[in-house]
């Protein structure tokens, strides 16, 4: 009768500790130690806790993707492209996956915009979908923005 009682606090405690293990693989993953530090390196201004992902692009660069403001970074993707993404099923808390993705692994199939900073259009498999995405990328590696694009 007793042990009972504690079983669901025990679930509760196992599921912390899940999450925090999710949260600590996905810290690995989205931001290697040896890439935070080449950023580090680099000498580029940006605020660590505020680094979503960086990643090494197909050019042998990084690039990384910071809150940042309603200017650039996630903040400003979200403000200004979130209905486009949703438009296409993406939601807000998968988009910096599908630009990691496409960095990544997507094929540049163009360009987009000719100003400071024009991006390449991306084609990549994510959610087991065909997506086509645009993403600017500062000649510092900072992702500027993105957005579904229809070819």
């Amino acid at each position: 009768m007793g042990a009972g009682k504690y079983d669901g606090a025990k679930k509760r405690i196992e599921n912390v500790e899940e999450k925090l293990q999710s949260s600590e693989q996905r810290e690995a993953e989205f931001k290697p130690k040896g890439l935070m530090q080449e950023l580090k390196d680099s000498g580029e201004k940006y605020t660590e806790k505020n680094v979503i992902f960086v990643v090494k692009q197909q050019n042998g660069k990084i690039a990384w993707l910071e809150e940042g403001n309603e200017g650039a970074g996630l903040k400003h993707i979200k403000i200004k492209h979130s209905g486009q993404f949703q438009s296409k099923g993406i939601e807000d808390s998968a988009i910096p996956e599908l630009i990691r993705e496409a960095i990544m692994h997507g094929k540049v199939i163009g360009r987009q915009g000719n100003g400071p900073t024009p991006g390449d259009i991306y084609e990549v498999e994510f959610m087991k979908v065909k997506r086509t995405i645009m993403i600017s990328i500062s000649d510092n590696g900072f992702i500027v923005t993105a957005h579904p694009r229809s070819l």
